[in-house]
């Protein structure tokens, strides 16, 4: 249903991308059927490192989704390991 991505540190690449999903409730979609997708659809340096599911995405005053607010949850979030990196 709606999908950003942000850029995050990362101390191989210097910076990583992030993807935050929100597929509904009635979607059935896994961590590795979008990178499955990715990796097929787009060039190996735009597919997402690490990949996140959400209910919602913050949103701004006039509606759009707040990438601002995206870096604060996943800086503190810094310590919490991630599935993907484990699987990497």
């Amino acid at each position: 249903m709606e999908a950003a991505v942000i850029g995050v540190p990362d101390e191989i690449l210097g910076q990583a991308i992030k993807a935050f999903l929100v597929t509904g409730k009635e979607a059935r979609l896994t961590q590795d059927d979008v990178l499955k997708h990715c990796s097929k659809n787009l060039e190996s340096f735009m597919v997402p490192k690490y990949l996140e599911f959400h209910d919602v995405l913050p949103k701004s005053a006039s509606g759009k989704i707040d990438k601002k607010k995206l870096k604060t949850m996943t800086e503190s979030k810094e310590d919490i390991p991630n599935p993907l990196q484990a699987q990497q």
